[in-house]
């Protein structure tokens, strides 16, 4: 398994360790993927990613939709109405997994 830095991660390791992520995304089997922060879709994705560019889209992971907000750090530190995109986000994906069981 690869450990978390607290950086942003470097090309190499994105690489070296997405075999073990994309295989426990598989045996989890998820309903919804939700990445908190461009960190956490850039390691998902293997690629950089933006989070005002795709914020609160289902992107699609193979079979598996994904979808990225802001991570609760940078909403704290942001102001309010980033707790409400965060928030609608939040709620969005709630919806959308519930949408999926029924």
């Amino acid at each position: 398994r690869c450990n978390y830095p607290k950086r942003k991660f470097e090309p190499e390791e994105v690489y070296n360790c997405s075999p073990y992520l994309h295989t426990e995304i598989q045996l989890m089997n998820p309903k919804l993927i939700v990445c908190l922060g461009a960190l956490a879709a850039t390691a998902v994705f293997g690629r950089d990613m933006t989070i005002k560019d795709y914020r609160s889209q289902i992107i699609w992971l193979g079979s598996f939709p994904v979808m990225m907000t802001y991570s609760p750090s940078h909403v704290l530190k942001a102001g309010s109405s980033y707790q409400d995109q965060f928030s609608a986000d939040i709620i969005y994906s709630h919806s959308y997994i519930k949408k999926k069981e029924s």
